[in-house]
């Protein structure tokens, strides 16, 4: 009877086991057979915990719901100490996604519009880690630390400090020339210009010695206002008028 028993646990933890990959490996699956893996997981390990089995340990050791979140969180931890780290969500990115992140100053990225039910186990530990260490020791190194206006504070800037100045149109980036000093102002994989070659003049402000606000002109409407660090001129925020 006890021989049994034991054979009956073994094969529950090894099922439990492999089911805890499945969905991991084979995305599709966990749509096809929802929540059932990671509750099947749930009870086995109760089970093991109430006969007393080693194997509960075993269990919480080698399964996908723990590797791959402790997986998640030093991936974007190793990423954060290299300065490469960015928040991972899912969905169709919306005005302001590829604007730099205001509080934590990394950049959004997203795997598309397709869920699969998985993603809180692989991003969000991500994610989590970002914040922990930004909050613990501050922004990753490269990024942006300076002055960061929202929306209404940087249309209120412009407006009031912005003046119309010489630009020089080149193939991916431009420059102004403020003050008879020039400034270079690049694109890069996260914001890019739009409609570089139809701007007729360019409204500039600089605040606080960190930041660049420009506002292209076309055919004598705004249409978009820009954010870049005075550094190193590259742009961090774009802002659409509503």
């Amino acid at each position: 009877m006890q021989n049994r028993q034991s054979i009956w646990t073994k094969i529950l933890f090894s099922t439990a086991l492999i089911f805890s990959w499945l969905p991991f490996i084979f995305p599709m699956v966990y749509r096809l057979i929802d929540k059932f893996t990671l509750i099947f997981w749930g009870i086995t390990l109760i089970v093991l915990f109430i006969r007393k089995s080693r194997l509960k340990w075993w269990l919480i050791g080698l399964s996908a719901w723990i590797i791959i979140p402790i997986y998640g969180f030093l991936s974007g931890t190793k990423d954060y100490f290299l300065g490469e780290a960015t928040f991972i969500y899912t969905g169709t990115p919306g005005f302001g996604f590829s604007n730099l992140d205001k509080n934590y100053r990394v950049w959004n990225t997203t795997t598309g519009c397709v869920s699969y039910g998985h993603e809180p186990f692989i991003k969000t530990p991500n994610n989590i880690s970002i914040k922990f260490w930004t909050n613990f020791l501050g922004y990753q190194k490269g990024a942006y630390c300076g002055f960061y206006p929202d929306k209404n504070e940087t249309f209120k800037l412009i407006d009031s400090l912005g003046r119309k100045v010489t630009f020089i149109k080149e193939e991916k980036n431009c420059k102004f020339k403020v003050h008879e000093k020039y400034y270079e102002i690049k694109e890069n994989k996260n914001q890019t210009f739009s409609q570089l070659n139809d701007w007729d003049s360019v409204k500039v402000a600089i605040v606080k010695n960190q930041l660049i606000i420009f506002r292209p002109i076309r055919e004598g409407k705004f249409f978009e206002t820009y954010l870049a660090d005075k550094k190193t001129g590259e742009i961090f925020a774009k802002y659409y008028i509503e």
